[in-house]
């Protein structure tokens, strides 16, 4: 299968690149992979033994010098810790490739690798491997990869494809904040259809005068899952 559709000039691919181009060739078939690549899905979750699943996600290690190094790392760590735990299962264990530039200096790294340590250990998450080193034409934000995986009962996992309508969606603290205010700010029309207009104004003058997920760092957030 092939397809005719341009790559982006940046950013990911869309979904005709990723039918036509990724999909069809995933190397060798496995009966064991039970939630495979999809475009806009983070996760796959394969059966590692009767019963028992690992989830997995890959990212960019994402860095940011201008937020500070430790606020940077934390967003590294958690960017794949948040992909992971829509799963429904608590993150275990975490590979990182590290793609440095020269221009990175011994204490920069320390205090990088450091809060990476510290999240790890807050989480339960231990490191299996990885790769460090300095290159030239490696350059901030996107300063190698990350795997993060999470074991578990297999039915106890949760994902987009177990979704069906008329479902119930409960997300509460920062993470329920933040969405409401996304979505009050993109789809205004849709909020004053379902639910009237007052409540489509309040949210907009309450987070133009404290945006709720910008007052604190590291934010408080809460999930809950539950498989149908």
């Amino acid at each position: 299968m092939t397809t005719t559709a341009e790559m982006p000039l940046e950013g990911k691919i869309n979904p005709a690149i990723f039918d036509g181009l990724i999909y069809p060739r995933l190397g060798a078939p496995s009966k064991d992979i039970l939630e495979g690549p999809m475009h806009g899905v983070d996760c796959g979750v394969v059966r590692v033994a009767p019963g028992r699943v690992m989830a997995m996600t890959a990212d960019p290690f994402f860095i940011v010098p201008d937020y500070g190094w430790e606020r940077a790392a934390w967003f590294a760590f958690h960017i794949l810790a948040s992909d992971i735990t829509t799963t429904g299962l608590k993150p275990s264990h975490l590979a990182v490739d590290l793609n440095l530039p020269l221009s990175i200096k011994k204490e920069e790294l320390e205090l990088l690798w450091e809060t990476v340590h510290r999240e790890c250990v807050k989480y339960g998450v231990s490191v299996v491997t990885g790769h460090t080193a300095r290159y030239a034409g490696c350059n901030y934000p996107m300063v190698g990869g990350a795997v993060m995986t999470a074991l578990g009962d297999e039915d106890k996992y949760v994902s987009t494809r177990m979704a069906r309508p008329g479902d119930v969606i409960l997300a509460t603290k920062g993470a329920a904040i933040e969405t409401c205010g996304l979505l009050a700010a993109a789809c205004p029309a849709l909020i004053r259809e379902e639910l009237g207009a007052e409540p489509s104004r309040k949210p907009k003058s309450s987070s133009a005068a404290c945006p709720p997920w910008r007052t604190r760092w590291p934010p408080r957030t809460g999930t809950r899952a539950r498989r149908a």
